[in-house]
């Protein structure tokens, strides 16, 4: 169960950007830029909050 919580971030931010990817080729392009854009910004929230955690215990 520890490897799960571990690894779900990047396997979901890796999975998003093909999902992204394959609908921009194949469905609609503003709907996959929509969602590699939200993966993007998603990639920043958590190094932003990862930061301020570090910043916080020092």
């Amino acid at each position: 169960m520890k490897t799960v919580k571990k690894y779900w971030k990047p396997v979901l931010v890796v999975s998003a950007f093909f999902i992204g990817n394959r609908v921009f080729n194949h469905i609609n392009a503003w709907l996959g830029i929509s969602i590699i854009m939200l993966t993007v910004a998603f990639i920043v929230y958590n190094i932003i909050k990862k930061k301020v955690e570090n910043e916080k215990k020092d």
